[in-house]
């Protein structure tokens, strides 16, 4: 399914589900024989696919703890279809002018055609993303994370002491589930103008980007098809996804026309890819040093884009980025996360101390006024207390100059020591590889693409 179709990602995944996750495809288009043929062809071992609806697409998350959510069982409520009406019209036309002749190619496969299709609306998208249209904001589902740490608060708020036993509390039942999808229902044909009180907004940029993340994610996992390659291959494969969006940053900010705005973007998608994705195979990651200093860049890049939308007066109240608070607070959340594993372990100066970029976070939201608890994540305001203050006479005394942080020069340092090159790395994509490796890997030895559905092909 193309990309400007597809919506944001599951908020109410079966979390009880023990299956893996299942890729979003980027294609649609297929002829009647195509369908009729492919309905028939077995899905490989370990691959949990099947054909999205026509305008709507699913991405589960990751499989969510089973004891923590054992209550969670309905079906996932989906962004509004209203993102993928906005682009329909102008993709037909542009469909009859760059959709190339491979529909009617009988020399090309099924998957050539997907090829060369998703290539011409891919260009349609990027070139959307790129104009002001990218830019623009409209409300999206809770997601299902903050939704549970708010269940599970309550849950143990009531639990009494002869029933709680400290582990097994159950979280969101139908009802909560029902009127948790019934909430984001009234908001989700909405923008932010239209709904102030709603927190959760997201620019159709981020939208698309995350998108991406989560494709580029399944298909670096081998359990998505049928395959096993060596034990931190998945967690390698979310490393280099994470490199790539760094390389993104690092090429938008050395722009000479850097817009801190559209800087800003690619931490938003970040921000929601990381809170609503398992990352357990990232921070587990037998490279402690390189996830640490993963890290470190992470928490340069944000506060990189802070200053730049410092700079141009976009932090205060009233801006026209519209959900700082909602990002600030799951990066921060995720800091927190990160502070028993090895990716917190070494501060920004290489110093084998905590990281210290969350501290200066929440003094730009002290400086600014910033509504981290009011319009950010559940909760955040605990986790935001353990960061107040106490590195207020460091974050004074750097420059406000463009690179504030030492970005350049960090990222320069970290590119080269892990030699992470320009451009989007592949190197763990299973799509990508030849058949003759997928087959060696594959629990059945043969390829796993020959017998998936051309639609979840995803490059």
């Amino acid at each position: 399914m193309p990309p400007t179709k597809r919506q944001l990602f599951e908020t109410y995944a079966n979390a009880s589900s023990a299956s893996p996750p299942r890729s979003v495809s980027k294609r649609v288009k297929t002829t009647e024989k195509e369908n009729d043929d492919e309905s028939d062809g077995a899905q490989p071992a370990g691959a949990t696919r099947t054909r999205p609806q026509k305008k709507t697409a699913e991405l589960s998350e990751a499989a969510e703890n089973e004891n923590d959510d054992a209550g969670a069982a309905q079906a996932p409520e989906k962004i509004s279809e209203q993102s993928e009406v906005t682009v329909q019209e102008d993709e037909a036309d542009a469909d009859a002018d760059t959709s190339v002749s491979a529909t009617t190619d009988d020399e090309l496969t099924a998957r050539e055609q997907h090829e060369a299709e998703n290539a011409a609306q891919a260009k349609i998208v990027n070139d959307k993303m790129a104009s002001p249209e990218g830019l623009e904001y409209r409300c999206m589902p809770r997601p299902w994370q903050d939704l549970r740490r708010e269940w599970r608060d309550a849950a143990y708020n009531n639990a009494t002491s002869e029933s709680f036993d400290g582990e097994s509390v159950e979280v969101g039942g139908a009802k909560e589930m029902e009127r948790a999808q019934e909430e984001s229902k009234r908001f989700l044909e909405k923008t932010p103008a239209e709904a102030p009180s709603w927190r959760w907004t997201v620019t159709n940029m981020a939208n698309y980007l995350v998108n991406t993340y989560k494709d580029d994610a399944e298909c670096r996992n081998p359990d998505n098809f049928g395959m096993y390659i060596y034990n931190d291959f998945a967690g390698y494969g979310l490393q280099e996804v994470i490199e790539n969006q760094l390389v993104m940053f690092h090429e938008e900010f050395n722009k000479e026309d850097c817009d801190p705005h559209r800087l800003f973007v690619y931490m938003e998608a970040m921000a929601i890819w990381l809170f609503t994705s398992d990352m357990s195979h990232w921070t587990g990651l037998n490279d402690g040093a390189r996830v640490s200093a993963t890290m470190d860049i992470i928490g340069r890049c944000l506060l990189t884009s802070l200053n730049a939308l410092e700079r141009a007066d976009l932090l205060e109240p009233g801006s026209k980025v519209k959900n700082i608070p909602m990002v600030l607070s799951m990066f921060l959340d995720f800091a927190d996360d990160g502070e028993g594993t090895t990716a917190m372990h070494f501060d920004m100066d290489g110093n084998e101390n905590p990281q210290t970029w969350p501290y200066f976070v929440v003094a730009y939201v002290n400086a600014h006024g910033i509504d981290i608890e009011g319009k950010g994540l559940y909760g955040i305001d605990s986790i935001a207390d353990g960061y107040d203050d106490e590195e207020m006479a460091i974050f004074e005394e750097h420059e406000p100059g463009p690179d504030r942080w030492g970005f350049s020069a960090a990222f320069e340092a970290f590119a080269t020591h892990w030699e992470v090159h320009a451009g989007q790395s592949n190197k763990y994509d299973i799509i990508a590889m030849e058949p003759e490796e997928r087959m060696e890997y594959a629990f059945d030895h043969q390829d796993p693409l020959d017998t998936m559905d051309p639609d979840y092909l995803i490059h």
